[in-house]
């Protein structure tokens, strides 16, 4: 017995010696000294501050015009301290009293019941979004969670609006330009009547504002600036569009796109249908690789390799297994002063790309973002002609891919990948 362990442990050790031996080779093989220097030149920038709460003067600030808020008498109370807990008065017909104890004892009834609320819809929202709905004469709203213009790893998803006006026959869905974690947070078990009218809903809510930073993969911890209060939206407001180009004045605020011109890049698409709309796609030679990278332009073949033939750069239809980086149906956030990464033309994914300037102009008025797609320049491989590294990442994940030139164009398969 004793042997048998010796020989495991010998075993362990020389299969683990093995393939670290095996990684180094390949690290080697695809090392690159200008990868190197620009993570050098990058770490040289970073600033290590401790976490400071956000300023309880920025978080109570009312975050447009159009909302007004109200002292609340007799508030319903506020539970941040477990997700669940705000959602047990709409998933059980009871008194539970108290919730945590409730929530303990009958996990699995709750867990059920969540189950169903995540297959199922109420006109065209999933049951499990819903913080409440409400109808005034004809018209039936539902205010809900999407994560469609929000990051939800970092700052938590947005609170969007659907409206019918012919009994949910058919809806539209609107974004508020608010976000559950910045800084007003809607409370779902809200007494108030959604609709205060046919044109305002309203809803409890507290000022929250985090504790920490995001500890991933774990959320962030949340203190309560202030609560007893109400917001009052204006729905006009919600649903304008200046432009007529079936982006909402908000939305077009939210990509730092022109809510009074209908094709802010003069590209001749508009911004509703543009994949690319701050910035007029272009065509080069990098431009038909990093696009390999946001659209549909090649499939990999049964080795998983990529093939870009420079004479039939041709458009094979939406398939999101054929993009490198989608892996979700959201709008994605790319940061870059590349100008020929600004170029690209996005297939199956909008990409709203700012510089490095107006990011850092954005976030002062935007403290929750798109989800950010991030991908390095191409770097040239030491030891291999014609032969690059790209790094990407996406919310909590990453690759390495290698790009090779052949002779009708390239080639592109994944070196390695990574998941925190």
């Amino acid at each position: 017995m004793k042997s048998n362990k010796i020989f495991l442990y010998l075993l362990i050790n020389f299969l683990g010696f093995t393939y670290t031996n095996a990684q180094n080779k390949i690290e080697k093989k695809y090392r690159s000294k200008a990868e190197d220097s620009y993570y050098d030149g990058l770490k040289k920038t970073w600033k290590n501050k401790d976490f400071v709460p956000v300023d309880i003067y920025v978080v109570k600030k009312i975050p447009y015009p159009f909302i007004k808020v109200f002292k609340q008498n007799n508030p319903t109370p506020y539970y941040n301290e477990n997700p669940f807990l705000g959602m047990l008065d709409t998933l059980v017909d009871e008194d539970v009293g108290d919730k945590n104890e409730f929530l303990r004892k009958n996990f699995s009834k709750i867990d059920s019941l969540m189950e169903i609320e995540r297959s199922e819809k109420v006109g065209v929202v999933y049951k499990m979004s819903i913080i409440k709905q409400g109808r005034f004469g004809n018209r039936w709203c539902i205010l809900y969670f999407d994560s469609k213009y929000d990051d939800f790893v970092y700052g938590g998803a947005g609170y969007w609006l659907a409206i019918s006006d012919n009994d949910g026959k058919t809806w539209k869905q609107y974004y508020t330009g608010l976000t559950e974690s910045f800084y007003y947070s809607f409370k779902k078990n809200s007494k108030l009547e959604l609709l205060k009218d046919a044109d305002t809903f309203q809803i409890e809510c507290v000022i929250i504002r985090k504790k920490e930073e995001v500890p991933h993969p774990m959320p962030p911890n949340y203190e309560i600036v202030q609560d007893s209060l109400s917001i009052e939206v204006d729905i006009r407001e919600i649903i304008k569009d200046s432009d007529n180009d079936s982006l909402t004045d908000i939305a077009e605020f939210k990509m730092l796109l022109n809510p009074k011109n209908a094709d802010t890049d003069g590209d001749g698409i508009i911004d509703s249908e543009d994949r690319n709309p701050r910035f007029a796609s272009r065509n080069s030679e990098l431009i038909k690789i990093y696009n390999a990278f946001f659209g549909n332009y090649h499939r990999s073949n049964d080795k998983g390799i990529i093939e870009i033939d420079n004479s039939n750069l041709s458009d094979l239809g939406k398939n999101k297994s054929d993009s490198l980086t989608e892996e979700m149906d959201e709008i994605s956030l790319l940061i870059t002063d590349d100008k020929d990464l600004q170029g690209v033309n996005p297939r199956d994914k909008t990409l709203i790309i700012m510089t490095s300037n107006e990011y850092e102009r954005y976030k002062d008025i935007f403290p929750s973002t798109f989800i950010k797609s991030e991908i390095s320049p191409m770097f040239k491989c030491d030891k291999l002609k014609d032969t690059y590294k790209i790094n990407t990442s996406y919310l909590t994940g990453g690759a390495t891919y290698i790009i090779q030139k052949t002779k009708k164009g390239w080639k592109i398969f994944l070196l390695s990948s990574w998941i925190s």
